[in-house]
């Protein structure tokens, strides 16, 4: 592989672990922040007065909100996570790495999760969280990258095995 193309993985994987520690930061908030809101009174007529409303949630309600933003987070480190470990093979020089096509299928997996938590929480959140301008909307666009995802993991293993029964040729 070209040393540019090394290059560009290489910075790929520190964006990538940069974005890693910051999401590991704000899980460590959300959970903090949970805590937090277990022994703090008055959060329901605070919340009420900067939404502008009284149709409010309640503590209970919003505690429940703490460990969906948390799993959200978890899924979307997981993901940086598989994709780091993808990105740097490629900085190695070693891109059709037998563990790369397990890797992508987990990414795909996690990313169709996502969009199925995604979907089930949106149902769930109280009223007075959502607002009147915020609708439910199928995002295509995530549902295509799964298909993508699983495509590349696809040629992946391809590769793969293709660099395998080369190394047996003599």
């Amino acid at each position: 592989m070209e040393p540019r193309g090394r290059s560009l993985a290489g910075i790929a994987a520190v964006i990538l672990l940069v974005l890693m520690i910051i999401i590991g930061i704000g899980i460590a908030a959300v959970a903090v922040g949970g805590v937090a809101l277990l022994f703090t009174t008055g959060v329901e007529a605070k919340l009420a007065e900067g939404l502008h409303t009284t149709d409010v949630p309640t503590k209970s309600e919003l505690l429940l909100l703490f460990p969906a933003l948390i799993l959200m987070l978890g899924l979307l480190v997981t993901m940086l996570h598989r994709l780091r470990r993808v990105t740097l093979t490629v900085r190695n020089g070693d891109p059709f790495n037998e563990r790369n096509p397990g890797n992508l299928r987990v990414i795909a997996l996690l990313l169709a999760l996502g969009e199925i938590f995604t979907t089930v929480a949106f149902l769930a959140i109280p009223e007075a969280f959502r607002g009147d301008e915020v609708k439910y909307d199928l995002d295509l666009t995530s549902w295509f990258a799964v298909l993508i995802v699983l495509v590349l993991a696809e040629v992946f293993r391809e590769g793969a095995r293709l660099r395998a029964e080369a190394e047996l040729t003599v």
